[in-house]
């Protein structure tokens, strides 16, 4: 049989054999669909002699199965999982720029495999520190614009990493602060004021070299009409990927559960952010907001005109009417199956939003979006 002998990479080990396999003398070692442990096993294997017979030779090797993709939300937590806890040195981590970039990464992917899920995120996983989540939360809607925009994918790479670090010079006091319930002193004002520059130095000095994560960070709170810090930019002079950062951690802060103040349903804060801070903000990266978000961005929850309670799912082609997903009846009482709600309908109609620290039932995703929020 020495004509057939297999060859080193014809077998990967933890798959299953695509046939049979022999020794020299004919004999059967293997069954096709055996699986070889260990790479140990398969070189002695493979120094003794595995042959096939004349039938299998002229059969093409099966294709090993393809490898399930990790779904938009495991992409999320994933990204989570490698940041780094309030508290801990971050210029004591090995190379801090490919560690960001590879966050970042994730996040992209997140965004990739299904926006909804993504967004969805921001408003229902609320259960982590305030300081991390805030920054994930901040770099997924910063990429999701970006993405709207067309902007290049090293352009939006950089952006999202910007957004992962913008408050760098105040992660170890940021869930401090967000505890915070009385007037902010002189000091913390102070910091507060420069951290956008501290920031980028931080970043220099911890070995990120990018100039456009760098800008971004800098410039992450100046606003269009000159009144941000530090440097007081005014319009043009901001960095597009600046004015992304700084409306999408605007926003991730306003929807965010705070204990010093109610938390705002994403609506409202989308109508405050163009009416009240109006004259601060870019009003065509403002309409990217809208467009990514629409007016319920999925993770919304909602009353609706029957008296149930539901979650937004996706958006349609009417702003006012999306999809969603009832999670409790109009008893109140739960669901044991959530049920597709179409808004546009006279009797599901949206009559109010509702906040997550408002609801006491819980939420799986995976209920919602099914594999795209599985976790593994």
């Amino acid at each position: 049989m020495s004509g057939n002998r297999v060859a080193a990479n014809d077998i990967r080990v933890g798959h299953p054999l695509p046939w049979d396999v022999f020794d020299a003398s004919g004999k059967l070692l293997l069954r096709r669909g055996a699986v070889i442990d260990t790479q140990r096993a398969l070189d002695r294997l493979l120094d003794d002699g595995l042959f096939l017979n004349d039938e299998a030779r002229r059969e093409p090797p099966a294709a090993p199965p393809p490898e399930e993709k990790p779904s938009a939300l495991q992409y999320l937590i994933d990204a989570r999982r490698l940041c780094a806890p309030p508290g801990q040195d971050l210029g004591a981590i090995r190379d801090f720029p490919a560690r960001v970039q590879r966050i970042a990464q994730l996040i992209d992917l997140a965004c990739q495999t299904k926006p909804e899920v993504a967004i969805a995120s921001i408003l229902l996983m609320q259960d982590d520190s305030y300081a991390m989540r805030h920054h994930i939360n901040t770099a997924i809607l910063s990429n999701l614009m970006a993405r709207a925009m067309a902007m290049p994918a090293t352009e939006t790479r950089s952006l999202t990493a910007a957004a992962l670090t913008m408050n760098i010079s105040m992660y170890e006091i940021q869930d401090q602060l967000h505890e915070v319930k009385t007037p902010l002193n002189d000091r913390i004002r102070a910091l507060i004021k420069a951290h956008p520059l501290h920031g980028e130095q931080r970043l220099r000095k911890y070995g990120v070299e990018d100039d456009y994560w760098l800008r971004c960070v800098r410039q992450h709170h100046e606003y269009d009409n000159g009144s941000g810090y530090p440097d007081g930019l005014a319009g043009p002079d901001i960095h597009v990927g600046a004015k992304i950062v700084g409306l999408a951690d605007r926003y991730c802060a306003r929807i965010s559960i705070r204990a010093y103040r109610p938390t705002q349903p994403p609506n409202v804060v989308l109508r405050d952010l163009y009416i009240q801070k109006g004259a601060e903000i870019d009003t065509t990266v403002a309409a990217y907001l809208l467009r990514v978000l629409g007016l319920y961005p999925p993770g919304t929850i909602v009353r609706l005109r029957n008296s149930e309670i539901a979650v937004v799912v996706a958006p349609t082609d009417n702003a006012d009417a999306p999809i969603a997903y009832a999670m409790l009846g109009q008893s109140g009482a739960a669901l044991s199956v959530p049920l597709l709600r179409k808004t546009v309908l006279e009797a599901y109609k949206i009559q109010d939003v509702l906040t997550l620290d408002k609801v006491d039932f819980p939420i799986q995703m995976s209920r919602l979006w099914g594999d795209d929020a599985r976790l593994n």
